[in-house]
């Protein structure tokens, strides 16, 4: 999915934003555009998915919207990397 950049543009809504914070507590912010980037940049140059394994720890939904906990293992900048991050869907 993340080599699908066309696919992620138009379900990314124009505000998000992707709060990352790493083992040693440095915080990065990703807009919708810088992580686009990252995929574009991935697709040509090749490279393998971030993740394979994904673990949905906690999912919660109504007609509106739906909340969900989600658990990768992935390689970032050159090393694997543990992230766990929360999603925040709103249905249009």
């Amino acid at each position: 999915m993340s080599s699908n950049v066309e696919k992620l543009n138009e379900i990314y809504d124009d505000s998000l934003k992707i709060v990352k914070i790493d083992e040693l507590g440095n915080v990065e912010v990703l807009t919708k555009k810088a992580t686009l980037d990252f995929f574009a940049s991935k697709r040509t140059r090749g490279d393998e998915p971030l993740s394979k394994e994904t673990v949905y720890n906690y999912v919660e939904a109504d007609e509106h919207r739906g909340y969900v906990i989600v658990t990768r293992h992935m390689k970032m900048k050159d090393r694997p990397e543990k992230s766990i991050f929360g999603l925040h869907l709103e249905k249009n």
